[in-house]
């Protein structure tokens, strides 16, 4: 389902980085950083998620500079026609299939008015003044300054986040995590209530940029089922602002009913990454220099590299374009791994062989097959939880281990322990 574009992309990363850069870093163990590193900020999981974060942040701005460049160049000319990064079918010169086409049309054609989004960016300045008073009153930690940062960057970082929904539908949230704890914490210092301002700040963000990626995902599926983009954004508007006033009451109700476990470890509704945050959050105190030999250097050196390969992208002839990898989707295997690449490389070879033998059913079906599939694979998370909430386990297990775990495990069979 994916274009050969975004699955080459995300071979590539997969290749780079858990075929050569991870196993090439722990090598390193001891040296670059402890070999019981106390926490994800001080360890091999430092380089993964600032790396990955750096050619996201890269290519993200990159392109954000270049619509609103583009977007001034064509209102100074009085140009009406669209700024955003599409490729319109009727302007090429192969042809496309006819629900291509449509789609591509019918999506285009329904933009939101600029009044609408100049009256959205005045919104935007003014909840951003409302937070500044209100979330400093709710975490007396949390100064105004730091409230006024989060704002400032949170359209980058929200550009960035639906890019990559938009692309390979991966999520890339927890890139956004460690950082945002490491930045602000390191910003607090070590003064009273630096672990409850970064734990604040990574919150507030992780909320801006979830808000964006779902609002992707809406286009996109409004997109295959030919329903207006505005209808669609003004639909997730709506259920913004009812959501802010149902969630509360929610999270109250929650509060009120499981006061003696709700939010701890053990308990039905635990927080899963609430301990790692706060250990994160507690050695943030310390600054930048928490952070591994060398993950500073080698994450701006990906942040340029970003910059300069989506540079050459737009400066490739078409044909050719393809082969350049896109940073974005390069960048989601760093800290996802690589099984999905490998799962999408061979999905696509099978659709390249099919495609081969026989077009146009190929093209026609593709989309259906590839449906079913995503259908069947989280349609088995049902039994698969009835049985693990009977405590039935498999009869046979396989495993893949590592070259240094597999001699640890022939060491303990053959001591016989």
């Amino acid at each position: 389902m994916c274009p050969f574009a975004i699955t080459y992309s995300q071979m590539l990363g997969a290749i780079l980085s858990s075929g050569v850069l991870w196993p090439y870093i722990e090598t390193k163990s001891g040296d670059w950083y402890p070999a019981d590193a106390p926490t994800a900020l001080s360890g091999t999981e430092a380089y993964k998620v600032f790396i990955g974060l750096s050619i996201t942040i890269g290519e993200g701005a990159y392109n954000l500079v270049k619509m609103v460049f583009i977007g001034l160049i064509k209102h100074k000319n009085n140009d009406n026609s669209s700024t955003l990064p599409v490729e319109n079918p009727f302007h090429r010169k192969n042809l496309v299939p006819y629900d291509e086409e449509v789609r591509t049309k019918s999506f285009l054609k329904d933009e939101i008015p600029k009044k609408v989004a100049i009256f959205g960016c005045v919104c935007y300045v003014a909840i951003a003044m409302i937070s500044v008073a209100v979330f400093t009153f709710i975490f007396p930690s949390l100064q105004w300054y730091h409230v006024l940062t989060l704002y400032l960057v949170s359209p980058l970082l929200g550009f960035c986040r639906a890019y990559v929904t938009g692309l390979s539908d991966m999520s890339i949230s927890m890139f956004y995590r460690k950082p945002v704890i490491l930045i602000f914490g390191s910003w607090a210092g070590k003064s009273s209530g630096s672990v409850l301002v970064a734990l604040a700040a990574c919150g507030i963000l992780l909320h801006f940029v979830e808000t964006a990626s779902n609002m992707m995902e809406s286009f996109k599926l409004g997109y295959q089922t030919l329903s207006s983009p505005k209808s669609l954004f003004f639909s997730q508007l709506i259920g913004t602002l009812v959501g802010c006033f149902v969630s509360p009451y929610i999270f109250l109700y929650f509060k009120n009913h499981y006061p003696a476990g709700f939010g701890t470890p053990d308990s039905v509704f635990s927080a899963y990454w609430a301990s790692s945050d706060r250990a994160a959050a507690m050695e943030a105190a310390n600054g930048f220099s928490t952070l591994p030999k060398h993950c500073p250097s080698l994450s701006l050196a990906f942040f340029v590299a970003a910059i300069l390969i989506s540079m050459l992208r737009d400066s490739m002839p078409k044909k050719w374009k393809s082969l350049i990898p896109i940073p974005m989707a390069f960048a989601a295997p760093f800290y996802v791994g690589a099984y999905l690449s490998i799962n999408m490389s061979v999905g696509y070879l099978i659709f390249y062989l099919w495609r081969r033998k026989n077009k146009a059913p190929a093209e026609g079906f593709a989309p259906f097959v590839g449906s079913a599939l995503m259908f069947g694979d989280g349609l088995w998370l049902f039994p698969s939880t009835a049985l693990r909430m009977k405590n039935i386990v498999a009869p046979m297990c396989m495993r893949f281990l590592s070259q240094e775990m597999s001699a640890q495990v022939e060491t303990c069979l053959s001591c016989g322990s």
